[in-house]
């Protein structure tokens, strides 16, 4: 499931009026509903063989968590009553996503006790998996860090010495086995690039920056480990 941002725009073709608000009810078939800003689509992924099916949109502007735990449960009763075995549902990291996730029945509180799957509301022996879309959380963490610059644990996590790593390799010419240039210091315009969060997060650089540290003995990298744990 997603967001899609569509333009608001509406139109008439001589019979009704296209570009409202439109949550598949029965609906006041005039111009006074809203206008639509964003479609909200289910899409259908085989796991054991290769195809994707569309099977729902909504245009609205924007929905609730309550909203979307309803079409999500009336979508898996349908899917169930045509013997379609839905196994996972796949979304980004909005917030009110994980809400709604919550009313399905996970439990994100407590890194103790998760509780990443929902039971199918057609069949209480089934339950649906939960995963937040991979390339998404990873550029969100590495939107946070570059942003906030510190993240805390036991220990200071520093974005300073992704810099200083990237300082060092631009002044003396050479790469230490990885991929990290200036885009991923400054990513800002960047942001939808997967490849620039994956890179920088690698092993590659968390190896440099503990080569530089443990064998170089770089006055820059003193008390990188968390970061390079991290």
């Amino acid at each position: 499931m997603d967001e899609m941002s569509i333009r608001q725009q509406a139109e008439f073709d001589g019979k009704e009026v296209h570009g409202l608000i439109n949550l598949g009810f029965d609906e006041i078939d005039d111009d006074s509903l809203p206008l639509a800003k964003e479609a909200f689509v289910l899409l259908l992924v085989c796991i054991n063989s290769h195809w994707k099916l569309p099977i729902g949109y909504f245009l609205s502007n924007g929905l609730s968590s309550t909203q979307k735990q309803t079409f999500i449960k009336h979508c898996l009763s349908l899917l169930h009553q045509n013997n379609v075995n839905v196994v996972s549902l796949t979304f980004d990291g909005l917030s009110n996503n994980f809400s709604m996730a919550k009313q399905l029945g996970c439990n994100f509180d407590d890194v103790n006790s998760l509780k990443t799957c929902f039971p199918h509301p057609s069949d209480s022996n089934q339950e649906i998996a939960v995963f937040p879309d991979p390339p998404h959380m990873l550029k969100l963490v590495r939107n946070t860090f570059g942003e906030k610059r510190c993240l805390f644990s036991s220990e200071i996590i520093d974005w300073k010495y992704v810099e200083a790593l990237h300082k060092l390799q631009e002044s003396e010419g050479v790469h230490l086995g990885n991929k990290l240039r200036g885009g991923h210091i400054k990513f800002s315009k960047q942001k939808m690039k997967v490849k620039l969060a994956a890179q920088l997060f690698s092993s590659s650089v968390a190896d440099a920056i503990d080569y530089c540290h443990n064998k170089l003995k770089l006055q820059d990298f003193i008390w990188s480990e968390a970061t390079v744990e991290f």
